[in-house]
Formats: structure tokens, C-alpha cells, sequence
């Protein structure tokens, strides 16, 4: 990856002198108004010993050798023996060209879609009705209505069970054995036995791995080794007559080898359909209240995930194509193309009506959509040449893209050397512990940057910023550690070019810790807090994205710091009338170190929860999702 040298407009041409006598005040005024906000923290932070105690409760790993090496941080860029395992692409043919091939009609409210690769029989869900239907050369046959015997087997011994209810999500694996999943709360999984005629004389139900009932079941996925994936949520119960609280999506995993797992579990989402790759080592999976379409890596039973930026319109249906990239079927009548590699999504058809599900028959290359509004199976006749592969999947992850990046310079820069003395650690004079050494182990993001104005005329301000300088220590440390709040050490400061200065001030603001799921909020009393506040920031492919929220004083500042490509690095100023200004951030020609520095850690990769049974897990509470919010009365933005 090539390294640019920045260039300077004209208009913003300052001598270096000039610059570094600026940066020297700036610097000064930025130290001291950090006054006890930084001192005593960053005084303690620099302690091994008091680090490892506050990451071992943040579940954060301190061990320099468990970073990446790091390496100075002139003319230094990534490259695959950096770590960066060079990635092969494959050549997308583009969206598939889809035309209307038939149309099935007279049934009740359609929803789920399955395949039999081997015979290309569709079986169709009537959530409605209660019944699941196969059709095979315009033939419909009833294959599971609320008349098939289904038992729950126990210790066993088999009892019969209710009839089916709501079944929205189907799937058929490569033995002939249909699945079926209930949308409700409490809903089951029932496996049905089908003969080579595609009927069904009775049905089974799948223990899930724990007594809960308020799970609704909107969708499962059969992999190639007879992998299931279920997608549902929480909603139903709770925002139709359950209890009051957070409502969650989950996606649960059940391997090849019987063994159950939590994969993803998100507050506030309703998984409403998620499809398994050909290959089983990825599955796709879409959020109808967020918009959101992600995917999972099922091969490593750790949380590997990313999602899409772009966001669909209440998304019931998706499914894989043979060349890794995704149809996606929105309620209101769309169907989309998204090809995850490229993040590119084209429309391919509107006004369908209510749709609810997409599936790709590999038996006909043709794509299945059931439109609930009319009663309808489409079927679409897809272009050999455009469903191009069959390819991997080739989406990028969060996992592999938050892999850290250390950028340090050997030297400490100039504008970092009071503050690091302030708290006892003297770069000029230090000994036993390089710079490099120190910002790795306490986690620094660091930048002295001259702010290049990108608005136009229309919408530049009239005192644009011309220089910020900030630093966080540990940026991606948040949570609670009673009796206050565990937040990031910082400082900020902003010159405009009339002179006017914004920098850290210190506050007193009340604190309060509410647990949406029990819906308890506690009072914490007061509590000191820098403004503009630094939350969390993240690493993404080594570039640093932190904010600093304003808390109503100043406006919000966004960065997104790449200094292995200095020309994409950008601030936005977001103002409290609403505007927004956005800037280019360049390194300053200095004779002395002015680097930044970017020596963050990388985010730890969840391990999945493996479902052993159901008493083991129906003693186990929800998952708690918290937030801490600071409050006051000056404050006009929310945390």
C-alpha cells in the first residue's frame, strides 16, 4: 500500500516556525486544562499493576506479546507480511437477470420456501393456515396440516404434542427430512418425516436447548453436513403482552454433531431470516426492524461477524447465490441484489406486493418469492450466465478488519512529552521503558493535525477549525466499575483561525446506570467528567475512528485517523443547529516529532455459548444489556 507525503493548499501555506510556536501554545493550554481529569488518572494508569486489574475486568489482554510488533511509524505502510493475508477476488458477473417466469396463486398467506435439490419439489409454509404444501408440476399437495400427528420424545418415551401452529420458516435437508419452525412465542422446531412422494404422516419435535417461551421462530436454514440455523427474537412477546423490558434477536446454531449453540445475540433486533452457505462456512441473516443485513463465520465458534452499510426496508426474505453474494426480499414489494465484497446493492424488481421470502433453486436456477399479499409463489427465471460460480463468500469481517495495527513512533512526539510527565513517565530521560513500550501496553490515540476545510461555500463556517490536537488514553475502555463510571482518559483541543480555542474542561454531572431489561435505573451521584467527552473508539483495518461528544458545551467531533494513509483521514464537526463540517486532517511539516500515534488494542473475538441442555439453561437469566448515561442540565446532546 503506497505512502503519500500530504499536500498543502496554498491559502493554508504556514511557515514551519509559525506552526510549531502554535502548536507549542496549543499544546501548553490543551495540558493545562486537563488539570485533575488527566493528572491522577493517567498517574495511576501507568501502573502495570493497577492495568492488568482494570483488564482483567474488562476482559482485555495485556500482554505486549500479544500485540502486533511495533514498528516506527515513518513511511510504513501494510502490507501482506504485516499480517494482512492477501485476499484473491472473485470476478462478479453482476446482478442476476431475472425474468417472471410463472406464477402460483390460491394460497394462504405464503411465507416459507424450501427446495429439494434432488427432486426440485417446493414445499410452501401457510402461516395463516396452519399447513405446509408441495408443489411439483402445478401440483398441490398438502403435505403437514394441524391433522398430522406430532409427539415430543423424552427419556423415550414418546407423547403426543399440539399440532403444528404459525409455521413460517422451512427447510429440507439432503435426506428428505422437512423442518419447520413456529412464529410465536414459544414456538417449536418440528422435523417431519417426508416419503419419496413429498407426503408426511407425522411430525417430531426438536428439543431446543432451553426452556424459554418467548422466542418466536421466524426462520430456519439447513447446511450440507445437516446444520441448523434459526433465527427469531423476543419482540412478539414482549411488545404484545409479555413482560416489560429489552426484547432480543437470536440466531441459534445446531452443528453437524448435534451440539447446540448461542451465535449471535443482539438487543433490540428481530432476526427475521438468515440462509446458510452452500459450503456451511458462512450464514447471512437480515434484521427487519434494523434494516440490517450481516453475516456469521460458522467455521471458528467465535463472533465473527460484519454487516452491510446499507439499510433495506423491513427485509423478510434473503437467500445465498452460487457465486457468494445475497437476494434480499423486502416487505413492502423490493427485491434486491447486495454483493457483500463490494457492498454494492441494485435493485431488481419493486412493486411485488407483500413479499415475505427468496430462495435460489439449484434443481432449476430459478428464484422463489412467496407474495403474501396476493396468495402467490413468483417464479423467477434466472440467467445461467449471470448466477455466475459457484464462488466463495467473500464478505469482509470484523474480526479479521479490528486486528490491531500499532503505528508508534520509536521517539515520543513533542506534543505528548508534558503530558506523559505530568504523570510521572519522562520520555527524554526514561530508561527502563521505551515510548513504544509504554503507548502499547497503555493503549494511546494520539493526533497534532492541521484541519484542511472540504465544505463548500454554501455551507463552510465563518471561523473554520485550523489545527486540532487530542489524545485518549485507552480509547476502547467503557463500563461500569462502581461506584463510578470506567471511561477513557483524554484531552482535546481545537484552534479557528480567529484564535478562538476549544479545549477540555472539567465538570460535574450526575450519573445514573440503567438496565433496560429490568428497567431499574440507579443513581451513582456526582461525578467528574471531561467535556468534550471521548467515547469508545474502534479500530477498523488500522485506521482509529473516536468522538468527542460536546455534552451541549461544544459541538461533536468525529475522527476517523488512518495514518497509513494520511489523505483519508477526516474530521467532522457536527454543530448543535444542526450543521455539519468536514475536514481533512494532515500531519504538520515539523522539524521535530509530530507523528501520531495509533497503538490501540484489538478487539477481543467473543466465543460462542455452547447450549449443553435445558436445565442447565433454564436456570440462567437473560443476558443484561446496560447503559450508562451522564446527565445534567446544561446538557443538550444524550450520551
Amino acid at each position: 500500500m503506497k505512502t503519500t507525503t500530504p499536500i498543502y493548499p496554498p491559502q493554508h501555506a504556514i511557515g514551519t516556525d509559525r506552526w510549531y510556536r502554535a502548536t507549542q501554545t496549543l499544546s501548553f493550554e490543551l495540558f493545562a486544562a486537563l488539570g485533575p481529569a488527566l493528572l491522577v488518572p493517567l498517574a495511576v494508569l501507568c501502573q502495570a499493576a493497577f492495568m492488568q486489574q482494570r483488564d482483567n475486568r474488562m476482559g482485555v489482554a495485556t500482554s505486549v506479546a500479544s500485540m502486533r510488533p511495533v514498528v516506527a511509524a515513518a513511511d510504513t505502510a501494510r502490507t501482506a507480511s504485516d499480517g494482512a493475508a492477501p485476499t484473491t477476488r472473485v470476478q462478479r458477473a453482476g446482478p442476476p437477470h431475472l425474468v417472471l417466469a410463472s406464477i402460483v396463486q390460491g394460497l394462504r398467506s405464503p411465507d416459507g420456501i424450501a427446495v429439494d435439490s434432488a427432486t426440485g419439489r417446493i414445499y410452501v409454509s401457510e402461516e395463516d393456515a396452519g399447513r405446509i404444501l408441495s408443489l411439483e408440476e402445478d401440483q398441490i399437495t398438502v403435505v403437514v396440516d394441524r391433522h398430522t400427528p406430532i409427539y415430543s420424545e423424552r427419556d423415550g418415551e414418546r407423547t403426543p404434542a399440539p399440532p403444528i401452529r404459525f409455521p413460517e420458516g422451512i427447510a429440507i435437508g439432503a435426506d428428505g427430512t422437512l423442518y419447520a419452525v413456529e412464529d410465536l412465542p414459544g414456538g417449536r422446531l418440528i422435523q417431519f418425516a417426508v416419503d419419496p412422494e413429498g407426503a408426511s404422516t407425522w411430525g417430531r419435535e426438536v428439543p431446543l436447548p432451553f426452556a424459554r417461551h418467548d422466542y418466536a421462530w421466524e426462520s430456519v436454514s439447513i447446511g450440507p453436513q445437516g446444520e441448523l440455523l434459526l433465527a427469531g427474537s423476543t419482540a412478539e412477546h414482549v411488545l404484545y403482552g409479555g413482560e416489560p423490558g429489552l426484547f432480543e434477536g437470536i440466531l441459534l446454531y445446531r452443528d453437524e454433531a448435534g451440539a447446540w449453540w448461542d451465535a449471535y445475540r443482539r438487543p433490540m433486533v428481530s432476526f427475521s431470516t438468515a440462509a446458510i452457505s452452500s459450503d456451511g462456512d458462512i450464514a447471512a441473516y437480515a434484521c427487519e426492524i434494523t434494516g440490517e443485513i450481516g453475516w456469521l463465520d460458522l467455521t471458528q465458534r467465535a463472533h465473527r461477524s460484519a454487516a452491510s452499510t446499507r439499510r433495506f426496508s423491513s427485509p423478510e426474505g434473503l437467500c445465498i447465490l452460487p457465486d457468494g453474494t445475497l437476494l434480499i426480499a423486502e416487505e413492502m414489494g423490493r427485491l434486491w441484489h447486495l454483493d457483500p465484497a463490494t457492498d454494492v446493492a441494485e435493485l431488481l424488481h419493486k412493486d411485488l406486493g407483500s413479499i415475505e421470502s427468496v430462495v435460489y433453486s439449484p434443481f432449476s436456477d430459478e428464484i422463489l418469492v412467496t407474495g403474501d399479499e396476493h396468495g402467490e409463489l413468483l417464479r423467477f427465471r434466472a440467467d445461467p450466465a449471470s448466477l455466475a460460480g459457484p464462488a466463495p463468500f467473500q464478505g469482509h469481517f470484523e474480526a479479521e478488519e479490528t486486528a490491531a495495527y500499532p503505528f508508534v513512533p520509536e521517539t515520543c512526539p513533542i506534543y505528548l512529552t508534558e503530558v506523559l510527565k505530568m504523570a510521572g513517565y519522562d520520555p527524554e530521560t526514561a530508561t527502563g521503558e521505551s515510548f513504544a513500550e509504554l503507548a502499547t501496553r497503555l493503549s494511546i490515540l494520539a493526533v497534532d493535525a492541521r484541519a484542511v476545510l472540504l465544505n463548500g461555500p454554501e455551507t463552510a463556517p465563518e471561523d473554520p477549525i485550523e489545527h486540532v490536537q487530542f489524545v485518549i488514553f485507552h480509547p476502547g475502555m467503557l463500563g461500569l466499575d462502581l461506584p463510578g463510571l470506567v471511561a477513557p482518559v483524554s484531552g482535546f483541543a481545537a484552534r479557528h483561525q480567529s484564535g478562538t480555542l476549544v479545549k477540555t474542561v472539567v465538570e460535574s454531572r450526575e450519573f445514573l446506570h440503567a438496565d433496560f431489561v429490568t428497567t431499574v435505573i440507579q443513581a451513582l451521584g456526582p461525578g467528574k467528567i471531561s467535556i468534550p467527552y471521548a467515547g469508545p473508539a474502534a479500530l477498523l483495518n488500522g485506521a482509529a475512528f473516536a468522538s468527542f461528544l460536546g455534552l451541549g458545551r461544544t459541538p461533536d467531533f468525529c475522527f476517523n485517523i488512518d495514518p497509513y494513509n494520511r489523505e483519508e483521514s477526516r474530521m467532522t464537526v457536527l454543530q448543535a443547529d444542526g450543521a455539519v463540517h468536514h475536514y481533512r486532517l494532515d500531519l504538520i511539516p515539523s522539524e521535530h516529532n509530530r507523528e501520531w500515534v495509533v497503538a490501540m488494542r484489538p478487539k477481543p473475538v467473543a466465543g460462542w455459548s455452547q447450549l449443553s441442555h435445558a436445565q442447565r439453561i433454564a436456570d440462567m437469566p437473560q443476558r443484561n444489556v446496560t447503559q450508562l448515561a451522564a446527565i445534567g442540565g446544561a446538557t443538550q446532546n444524550s450520551l
